[in-house]
């Protein structure tokens, strides 16, 4: 019999290569005949993703299952696929507000302002065609970027030049955790939504499980915000993270846990040298080492890790307590330890070597 880790991974590449299935027919069949010109405005984001797992798809996978047990239906995978388009709405709100991916030059700019209305419409196009549910599915699709919209508020006061924030760790706190909780932990409680939605689950194991993947959601995020400082090469170090995400918090302006620490703990002259990386396309080699020599000297990585771990424990004990079949639990259980054992620590690891 196979085990829960390996089963759990064997999930997420069917998730996205069903994901991937689905999208390229409704695409070719139901969008391009009438809209051609669609294919410029999502083929990046296609060719990025095509192939690769979709954390979120399987999320709401795995909840259905927590409510009814398996289920390789077409519906769940339209649900799954809608799942994913909105998701990749949010990243390209992401570039265009942090002028990531190139998001600050005029064609990707247009790119990505496309992209956001483009998936959107889509992912509430695909969901809104379920006669008897598609009002509910909208209305939870709908609500998901709301809270997303009001995290990318927050992260706005989450500057280096905002000195209350720098100085006043509960109100860096307030922001964070919006940014954190809203943006991203909100969506994968919207998974769970979605979920008993399409399986007309028990709303007492709903309320459970989404307070398991809020949590998850929220430190998945800070564990991203830890990742920022992996020394890249010209491979993906993941299939959301590439060599251009380098640092990119510090070049976009965006304090995280990581940055607030190095930051509060340092000297006035790293200080000014954090400030000064504002704005840069590439941080250069030496630049790299000062920055990693502020990340571990302050404890900035040590203490990011175990909040991250922290969260971790308090995820496995809630879910301990949620009745479900126990190798379901087991499931959720792996996808959840992605907080505990991630191939980004093994780099921040060798990065302290590399510094």
């Amino acid at each position: 019999m196979k085990n829960s880790r390996r089963e759990y991974f064997d999930i997420l590449t069917k998730d996205g290569e069903d994901v991937d299935r689905y999208l390229e027919e409704y695409y070719e069949e139901k969008i391009f005949p009438n809209f051609p010109e669609k294919r410029e405005i999502i083929r990046g984001m296609l060719e990025r993703k095509k192939g690769k797992q979709k954390l979120r798809a399987t999320a709401t996978h795995l909840a259905v299952c927590a409510f009814i047990g398996y289920s390789y239906d077409e519906e769940l995978i339209r649900i799954k696929s809608a799942i994913e388009l909105l998701n990749w709405s949010t990243y390209h709100e992401n570039w265009v507000i942090d002028g990531k991916n190139n998001g600050d030059k005029d064609a990707r700019k247009r790119e990505n302002v496309l992209g956001i209305i483009g998936f959107y419409n889509d992912a509430i196009n695909i969901v809104a065609e379920n006669r008897d549910k598609g009002i509910d599915y909208v209305l939870t699709l709908k609500d998901i970027q709301e809270r997303v919209l009001r995290g990318f508020e927050a992260e706005r006061h989450l500057s280096l030049e905002n000195e209350q924030i720098l100085k006043n760790k509960k109100l860096f706190e307030k922001y964070y955790n919006i940014r954190n909780d809203d943006a991203v932990g909100y969506f994968f409680d919207g998974c769970v939504k979605i979920a008993r939605i399409y399986s007309d689950g028990d709303k007492k194991l709903e309320e459970k499980l989404r307070s398991v993947y809020r949590d998850f959601g929220r430190g998945s995020e800070i564990l991203n915000d830890l990742s920022d400082f992996v020394i890249t090469t010209d491979n993906p170090i993941s299939h959301e993270k590439i060599r251009a995400d380098q640092f990119s918090d510090l070049r976009t302006d965006t304090v995280t846990l990581p940055i607030w620490l190095m930051y509060n703990k340092s000297s006035e002259k790293d200080r000014e040298f954090l400030k000064h990386l504002k704005g840069k396309r590439i941080i250069d080699k030496p630049e790299s080492k000062k920055v990693l020599g502020i990340f571990y000297s302050t404890g900035a990585y040590e203490e990011t890790k175990s909040e991250i771990i922290h969260l971790y424990t308090r995820i496995r004990k809630n879910l301990r307590e949620v009745d479900i079949v126990p190798h379901i639990k087991s499931l959720l259980g792996s996808m959840i330890s992605s907080l505990s054992s991630n191939r980004f620590y093994h780099n921040l690891k060798n990065n302290y070597i590399w510094r």
